[in-house]
């Protein structure tokens, strides 16, 4: 099979989202964020990536820093292990870089090939039981729980939590070019962050994505925006793409996180994605103590290798 690469157009959602959620259903802990087309589609501006359908997965390209990295999704690790030869195949001399990978998958290319897979905490994701979100019950949750009573007293009556409609659509652009206010010069993920939000807000309905928008009154002070994983499983998985709030309003954050969960009762699970190394989302993401951090394999392999196993 030659590799027949092509850039991601929204038209697409239908047939990749159909190749992702037919290669699992969580059972061996892959509820990553990668495993959505609105993740893909999102952040293709920040992160160009073009996609092929190979047997019955697919194979992801990404270009970053002038390096090709392929993120492969598959049924089995059998059909898994055709795509690497085919990769190799294609780029015949030199190496190739595998990204996103299950603990399960580099188990396999370890053994096979001989290589260390690694992983990196900045780009983890942080999974944490849904039910937390919904009762902030516990000790190590009592501060979350004391900072949503606060936003509850303060503005009693006059917050209310809406889900995103088409009448509620634009609220969240105008949030989030406040939230851009208020924060100033960002550094380059965020920058490349909101350009990936932005992308959610604008294709939100042709992505079928879920959320809600948080207010005080008439006006908006907060919007979380998310989509569904393995919906209707053991392993429903709601992965939270985006939660923006200003911070005028004191226990903002924590309402809006737990009307979100609220919200969205089937699932079982959350998804907070990574914090991509930066300390202040570290931080924020562990204060919620997740149930664990989700690694996500890489490793480079050498063609000549491959196609000689």
């Amino acid at each position: 099979m030659k590799p027949d690469f092509r850039d991601i157009n929204i038209s697409d959602r239908e047939l990749i989202t159909k190749l992702l959620e037919q290669n699992g259903n969580g059972e061996d802990g892959d509820i990553s964020c990668e495993k959505q087309f609105g993740t893909i589609y999102s952040w293709r501006l920040a992160h160009p990536v073009q996609f092929m359908q190979c047997g019955e997965g697919v194979i992801f390209k990404y270009t970053w820093k002038d390096e090709c990295l392929f993120m492969i999704r598959q049924p089995n690790l059998e059909e898994f292990d055709d795509c690497v030869k085919v990769l190799s195949e294609f780029c015949k001399v030199g190496k190739i870089k595998l990204i996103n990978m299950t603990e399960k998958e580099a188990a396999f290319v370890s053994e096979k090939y001989g290589v260390q897979c690694r992983y990196d905490e900045n780009y983890s994701d942080y999974i944490y039981d849904a039910e937390s979100f919904r009762t902030y019950s516990g000790k190590k949750l009592h501060s979350k729980k004391n900072k949503l009573n606060k936003f509850m007293s303060l503005y009693g009556d006059l917050y209310k939590c809406k889900p995103i409609t088409p009448s509620v659509i634009s609220d969240c652009l105008l949030l989030l070019d406040e939230w851009k206010a208020e924060n100033g010069e960002m550094g380059k993920y965020k920058k490349h962050e909101i350009v990936a939000v932005e992308q959610l807000i604008i294709h939100y309905f042709e992505l079928d994505l879920t959320g809600c928008c948080l207010y005080v009154g008439d006006k908006p002070i907060g919007f979380t925006i998310g989509e569904p994983l393995y919906r209707g499983s053991e392993n429903s998985t709601l992965v939270v793409h985006s939660e923006k709030a200003s911070y005028d309003y004191d226990g903002a954050y924590p309402a809006l996180a737990h009307f979100f969960a609220i919200q969205e009762s089937d699932f079982r699970y959350i998804n907070r994605e990574d914090d991509g190394g930066d300390p202040g989302l570290r931080k924020s993401k562990q204060s919620f103590y997740p149930l664990y951090q989700l690694h996500k394999y890489i490793v480079e392999l050498d063609t000549k290798t491959v196609l000689g196993r």
